[in-house]
């Protein structure tokens, strides 16, 4: 009878884990988007950020999904949402790290000095509500409407079109499935 009890429980906490990604992905030595991602470490961090940073994807149903250090996604439930983490000095064992944004956004686009995420969207109602996240002083600064957002990218001189990306899409490029 202990034995399919052990069997059961065994069974139970291994069915628990409904990630469509592994616990334990296996990342390439060479991610070329991981090493383009390290290109934008601040100078005081240069040579000092464990390489755990760039290649923990979370355990269960939590994902993270690193950007410019020491700031990082995190999806809990489902990786078709997520927040905003400051992961310095994080022990991945215990948890992520802390919480920088209020609101979750399912899509988004960064650079080196800022990050713009699209807040989730209510039931199928499009919301065009956007935040900018400057990773230098972690200000944010809520957005209404595409055009006022163009107007601020403009203004700080945002170099990149804007063209958001899902979690998902991200995740793809950060552990990317052989």
């Amino acid at each position: 009878m202990k034995k399919i009890l052990h069997l059961f429980c065994l069974f139970f906490i291994l069915s628990c884990n409904w990630k469509t990604e592994p616990i334990t992905v296996i990342k390439p030595k060479n991610n070329i988007y991981v090493d383009s991602l390290k290109k934008f470490e601040p100078l005081e961090y240069k040579g000092k950020i464990s390489e755990k940073y760039y290649t923990y994807p979370g355990i269960f149903d939590w994902w993270r999904y690193p950007l410019v250090y020491p700031y990082a996604i995190q999806c809990i439930e489902s990786n078709d949402k997520g927040h905003l983490v400051n992961d310095l000095n994080v022990n991945y064992n215990k948890g992520g790290g802390e919480r920088v944004t209020i609101g979750e956004f399912d899509q988004f686009i960064f650079d080196k000095n800022y990050f713009i995420g699209q807040n989730v969207k209510a039931n199928d109602k499009v919301i065009e509500e956007y935040f900018i996240f400057k990773f230098s002083d972690a200000s944010i600064k809520k957005i209404q409407g595409i055009k006022n957002l163009q107007k601020q990218l403009e203004k700080i001189k945002f170099g990149k079109e804007i063209k958001f990306i899902s979690i998902k899409e991200y995740g793809n490029l950060i552990y990317p499935k052989e």
